[in-house]
């Protein structure tokens, strides 16, 4: 007796079996009945579920609210507003462009790329949505999330049905009404990217830009002219015209996202964590409040400078607005643009990377003291014995000297000391550009004689790791000439973060007066700080490095 044989008997069959005998199936399956896919009379058909699938058609708000309640638990801000409207407005249209330009952390990847994807999933508003992310295993991630929630959200199988499709794999998915969704960065193969005789037809850029892409010039450049040649060539024209989001946080003027802001065929929406500073009034009431909050020797600290904050907040807040209040409020912010440093408020909480990197070390409100025979005097009246401090170590960054044709490096060792608050103070440093290695040997031994230095670390990225031995040895022929033991550690060092990443950190240590500079200091040393700039090959700063990687030595972040 003959059996029909269906779409569906065959899918439950094929479903039954492990990931490994799927393999086999999949594609076969895929050619036989993917031409049936996008049909309706999987849809269930219970009133229910009928006029939910109406009510979310074309209101992304009612949809996450009822899908993912766990997901949307604080109220919506003015970006989660704007956007709910605007899709109403534009999902009819095609062939639109759009940046979504947001602070860090307010979800805006949890909006576009997580909600409305699924949205359109479940729509089939879009049949190929193709995620760029800056690196290939964070847009496998995202799809991953999508395709998981698909697989178990109750909500959505309530109302728009079993979405496993024919093919569920990291990073490539396609539903069982036909949709798919497709990782990729800007290292994937995309350029012409076509499934089913179809191109993409939304393109997602989610945090497309990373601080190694916008480092230099040539990286923009080349960020760029990928966009141009690779992704906005992607769709096609006409009736099925093919849609462009960016959503990020701009790092830079000229980053992928920020020329996308410029570009006059986009609609822009833009957003900053603060919208509005308090009235000019609260300045001196919020620089009292910073002093109580950066104070280390106060181990209550920020529950001092939160009272003092209560019992003025009318006046400190008087005309702030804020774009997420229940999130952060502008009490949180000023918390953060302080712990975390005006660059990075900024760069992350403002889009405005060139506030950020205007002054980076404003090293004529840096905190400076005397050393005096028993101890340190900070400027700030308070006096630090020696006997208080925790530890003082060097680092050696060492230099070529002068070689033809081409400005050397400047060499330099930096003697830095911690306290049990947690302050850090830079007392001493060779600093050196033309000096040949020897001669920069026999100083440094000098110097780390001088402090009786007994932990130095060496970087020995690139030719510093054969001086090692040339350090041991000129330190042993100071010891025979003193005539006296001496043992000190050599600490090896190889850097892999950026430089001017590691350095920018400093800024909090700087502008909040933790981190203290000896008024003898060379001053190179100090105006390396002043012209830092957080750039790749923007000038001389080879103290700045120094004194970054013994702060780390300090914080035990190196031993």
């Amino acid at each position: 007796m003959s059996q029909t044989v269906t779409e569906a008997s065959v899918w439950e069959v094929i479903s039954q079996l492990s990931p490994t005998q799927q393999a086999g199936y999949l594609e076969a399956f895929e050619v036989l009945y993917g031409a049936g896919e996008g049909s309706d009379a999987a849809l269930p058909q219970d009133a229910e579920a009928v006029a939910e699938r109406a009510a979310c058609a074309t209101d992304i708000e009612r949809f996450a609210t009822q899908g993912f309640p766990d997901t949307c638990v604080l109220p919506f801000s003015a970006l989660h507003r704007d956007f709910f409207a605007d899709r109403r407005e534009t999902m009819p249209l095609r062939g639109w462009r759009e940046a979504w330009i947001a602070p860090r952390g307010y979800a805006k990847t949890s909006l576009v790329t997580y909600l409305d994807v699924l949205h359109a999933c479940c729509t089939r508003r879009e049949l190929f949505m193709v995620i760029l992310s800056s690196r290939y295993r964070l847009a496998v991630d995202k799809v991953n999330e999508i395709r998981d929630t698909l697989t178990n959200n109750p909500w959505i199988r309530a109302v728009y049905g079993p979405q496993v499709g024919v093919r569920w794999n990291q990073g490539d998915i396609i539903t069982s009404r036909g949709v798919r969704v497709l990782a990729a960065s800007r290292y994937s193969q995309i350029r012409g990217l076509i499934w089913r005789s179809i191109r993409p037809t939304w393109v997602v850029l989610d945090d497309i830009d990373n601080s190694t892409l916008v480092a230099t010039e040539v990286q923009r450049e080349r960020q760029w002219v990928w966009f141009q040649s690779d992704v906005l060539k992607l769709g096609q024209s006409g009736p099925w015209g093919t849609n462009i989001t960016a959503v990020g946080t701009k790092l830079h003027e000229d980053s992928l996202i920020g020329r996308c802001q410029r570009n006059p065929g986009f609609r822009v929406h833009f957003y900053q964590a603060v919208q509005r500073f308090a009235h000019p009034q609260a300045v001196p009431l919020w620089q009292q409040w910073r002093l109580l909050v950066t104070n280390l020797d106060d181990p209550d600290r920020t529950t001092t400078a939160r009272a003092f904050f209560d019992a003025q907040a009318a006046v400190m807040c008087q005309e702030a607005e804020v774009l997420w209040p229940e999130k952060e409020s502008y009490y949180d912010l000023m918390v953060e643009r302080v712990f975390d440093g005006e660059g990075a408020f900024y760069l992350d909480k403002q889009n405005d990377p060139e506030a950020s990197g205007t002054i980076t070390f404003n090293m004529a409100r840096a905190g400076y003291l005397t050393i005096e025979p028993s101890g340190l005097r900070r400027h700030d009246g308070v006096f630090v014995p020696w006997t208080r401090l925790s530890q003082i170590v060097a680092y050696y960054d060492p230099a070529m000297g002068e070689r033809k044709g081409k400005t050397p490096d400047w060499a330099c060792c930096v003697i830095v000391a911690n306290d049990p608050q947690g302050y850090f103070y830079a007392l001493d440093a060779y600093i050196a550009q033309y000096d040949r290695p020897d001669q920069q040997l026999r100083s440094i031994a000098d110097l780390l004689w001088h402090w009786q230095i007994d932990t130095c670390g060496l970087e020995v990225n690139g030719f510093q790791g054969l001086l090692a031995d040339d350090l041991r040895q000129a330190l042993a022929r100071k010891a025979l000439t003193v005539q006296q033991d001496w043992g000190i550690g050599l600490v090896p060092v190889k850097n892999t973060k950026a430089k001017h990443v590691r350095i920018h950190a400093m800024e909090p240590l700087i502008s909040n007066h933790w981190l203290w500079f000896a008024d003898t200091l060379h001053h190179e040393f100090t105006r390396q700080f002043t012209a830092f700039r957080p750039i790749p090959d923007a000038g001389k700063d080879d103290g700045p490095d120094a004194t970054e990687a013994a702060i780390r030595m300090l914080r035990g972040q190196i031993l």
